[in-house]
């Protein structure tokens, strides 16, 4: 008799367990993914302000679709050297410069249209590297840098020949 009232006590101390165990496996889950969750939207906003791309949204967010020529998977270097690495489709028309970030992004970088009245380009040179420096009038401590083959590209479409300084 003893030992049938042990057996059920130690079996209802494994059920109890087990639940208790999947409970917390849920809950460290559960935990993980608001942890990721805040961290991309925490990152995600923060490297929109200090990339200056809010600054730009304030100042040059697109209305509507952009119908000019656009490539996708683009690399630019913006304020502070923050890297927007192969997620950047840029584009670019007679009336300006278009530029937007991929998926993961959206939340904290609406699409860009920045007018050509708007935008000095200057040719420069760090380490051996060059490269094409935009600034806006609308965000004038934001600048965005490009390869140079990139911002040609972007020229041309823009039917420009030469529009850096």
């Amino acid at each position: 008799m003893r030992r049938a009232t042990e057996s059920r006590r130690k079996g209802s101390v494994e059920a109890v367990m087990t639940t208790s165990l999947f409970d917390s496996e849920i809950v460290r889950s559960i935990g993980i993914g608001l942890l990721v969750l805040a961290l991309w939207f925490g990152g995600g906003y923060i490297s929109a302000g200090i990339s200056g791309w809010s600054d730009l949204a304030d100042a040059y967010r697109a209305r509507g679709e952009f119908g000019g020529r656009t490539t996708r998977f683009r690399t630019a270097w913006f304020t502070w050297w923050l890297v927007a690495r192969w997620n950047l489709t840029l584009g670019a028309d007679t009336e300006g410069l278009y530029l937007a970030m991929m998926l993961p992004m959206w939340p904290w970088t609406p699409p860009l249209f920045i007018p050509w009245k708007d935008i000095s380009i200057h040719s420069r040179t760090i380490w051996f590297f060059d490269y094409w420096e935009y600034r806006f009038r609308g965000a004038p401590n934001v600048s965005i840098s490009l390869n140079p083959s990139l911002g040609q590209k972007l020229a041309e479409w823009a039917g420009r020949n030469h529009i850096v300084a």
